[in-house]
């Protein structure tokens, strides 16, 4: 809501993804989130390193929301990542269904 302010839109997807492959490994459902909004996007010179600790393009920003989402989703098998262009900001997270077993070795 910070990104896009009082006029701006944020619209949550959720669904479940069958055969869908999280680090070479093939799992029969994944459950998807996405989130994405219609604000200025994230800078260039952040992107490759907007899930580190302390990487903020916010003044008043810590630097750890990216970075403990992405530890969590980890934990869990699974994988968030992004896209970003001026007027559309999408983040995606993809959970194993089944837990994080795989169904087959990479």
């Amino acid at each position: 809501m910070q990104a896009v302010g009082e006029r701006g839109r944020l619209v949550v997807r959720t669904r479940v993804l069958s055969n869908f492959v999280i680090g070479g490994f093939h799992h029969r459902h994944v459950v998807s989130a996405e989130i994405e909004d219609d604000g200025p996007g994230i800078p260039e010179e952040l992107k490759e390193t907007i899930f580190y600790p302390l990487v903020t393009g916010k003044p008043t920003g810590v630097g750890v929301g990216l970075t403990i989402a992405q530890d969590l989703v980890s934990a869990n098998g699974g994988l968030i990542e992004f896209t970003s262009r001026p007027g559309c900001t999408v983040f995606r997270i993809r959970i194993p269904a089944d837990g994080a077993k795989a169904l087959g070795a990479r």
